[in-house]
């Protein structure tokens, strides 16, 4: 029995090891490159609901549609309509949240501890996905509105579908949270940023991460267009 390998096995054990991650290298940018368009697609789909999907309301009248789906909503704090926005929130921590995104309007209500909550929850509105009629939240089911209770979409759960490994906003500090950060457009299609609601003063720059790669999405100030770049912002 031999004790060790020839020069030219190595060689060759090497050369099969180098064809193996040739296959699996392209498959991990691919599908990073998937979840940036994903991603991309949704931000822009966020933006046309807060042009298209009024949320601007002059008399108690106009809320009526809403509030009768939403009895939790209150009425009179839609008035203030500077305070509407439909949003994409990123969750970069939790069980069932790691590395996904939602997109919805934070509804205000009678209770303190839902109004405006800066979170997905039920008496919320979540926006469907129009080919499956899926709901766009990464909020598990204990947490998410009750008319998506398994009936979320599976895309936008980054780490699920596609393996991001991070999430991680590089530009805009002073939009980060605790463990997430979002983009809010106003009915003019103007990005903002941060609970408190701050206009973005510089491009936002997001970064997706999967083991050696990085995808960035770019989101400019004032027109809120978004986009991907190849090396950043």
């Amino acid at each position: 029995m031999r004790a060790a390998f020839s020069v030219l096995e190595l060689v060759i054990a090497i050369v099969i090891l180098g064809v193996f991650a040739s296959f699996a290298m392209p498959s991990s940018k691919h599908a990073l490159h998937q979840a940036a368009l994903t991603t991309l697609a949704y931000i822009r789909y966020t933006q046309h609901l807060a042009l298209n999907s009024s949320l601007e309301f002059a008399t108690l009248k106009q809320t009526s549609t809403l509030t009768a789906l939403h009895p939790s909503i209150d009425p009179h704090k839609l008035l203030d309509s500077s305070k509407n926005f439909w949003q994409i929130q990123f969750h970069q921590s939790g069980i069932y949240t790691l590395n996904s995104f939602s997109v919805f309007f934070d509804t205000p209500r009678f209770s303190p501890t839902t109004d405006r909550d800066n979170q997905p929850q039920p008496g919320d509105i979540i926006a469907i996905n129009g080919k499956n009629r899926r709901c766009l939240s990464g909020y598990s089911n204990d947490n998410i509105a009750t008319e998506c209770r398994n009936n979320s979409e599976i895309l936008v759960r980054l780490y699920e579908s596609f393996g991001v490994e991070s999430i991680i906003l590089e530009s805009e500090f002073a939009c980060q949270e605790i463990n997430t950060f979002r983009i809010g457009f106003d009915r003019f299609g103007k990005p903002f940023c941060a609970r408190n609601i701050r206009a973005l003063q510089a491009p936002m720059q997001i970064a997706l991460k999967k083991g050696a790669y990085t995808k960035y999405i770019c989101i400019l100030p004032h027109s809120g267009y978004a986009y991907i770049a190849p090396r950043g912002c």
